[in-house]
């Protein structure tokens, strides 16, 4: 398990990159039903949010963005399976950062579970990769663990991060965000994303 923490400033900016690195999967569309149900205001809010790598958020910003998320999460009675489990659980992950930004940020217990969901969200969508039928278009994909390994090394370079900059984290997880839409797009295309 990850014990390392990371200073103040350290997890405020791992926790604007896993917003805005997750904000575009909690905006999937997936199921007729869901989408209508979202409350007011929140595909707004993720798409403000996008912008938290590259710029300060208030705290007003982070409440709002969590009580939408928290009430968007609320529509469900337990994790669900399927195509919905995608946007939910990047739902789920980013109400967590808004409560790590607000009361959370002193927790010890933040950085670390931070990284444990982002992870295990990663070897899901590893999973799905592996259970898809072969495609070409998942080949380079389809490396045992590659969105595992894409959390590990964003983890990994946050944390020793004395000598890189915040733009280039930033830019290393707009990337392993992109990488993530990418597949999962592909994967709803093909009907595989479960």
């Amino acid at each position: 398990m990850f014990e390392t923490q990371f200073d103040r400033v350290g997890t405020v900016l791992a926790a604007r990159l896993a917003v805005t690195r997750y904000a575009p999967m909690a905006l999937l569309s997936v199921r007729p039903g869901w989408d209508e149900r979202l409350p007011d205001g929140y595909r707004s809010a993720l798409t403000d949010a996008l912008e938290w790598d590259v710029r300060v958020c208030d705290s007003g910003e982070v409440a709002a963005l969590e009580a939408v998320v928290d009430e968007a999460l609320d529509l469900e009675d337990e994790e669900p399976m399927g195509r919905l489990y995608y946007p939910y659980q990047a739902a789920a992950i980013i109400s967590h950062c808004c409560w790590g930004l607000g009361e959370g940020l002193e927790h010890p217990r933040f950085v670390p579970r931070l990284r444990e969901e982002a992870e295990r969200y990663a070897r899901h969508v590893d999973h799905a990769l592996m259970a898809s039928a072969p495609q070409p278009e998942h080949a380079s994909s389809r490396q045992v663990g590659r969105f595992a390994q894409l959390e590990s090394d964003l983890w990994q370079r946050q944390a020793v991060a004395s000598g890189e900059s915040a733009a280039a984290l930033a830019d290393f997880s707009c990337d392993v965000s992109a990488q993530y839409m990418a597949v999962l797009a592909s994967l709803e295309g093909a009907g595989t994303a479960h």
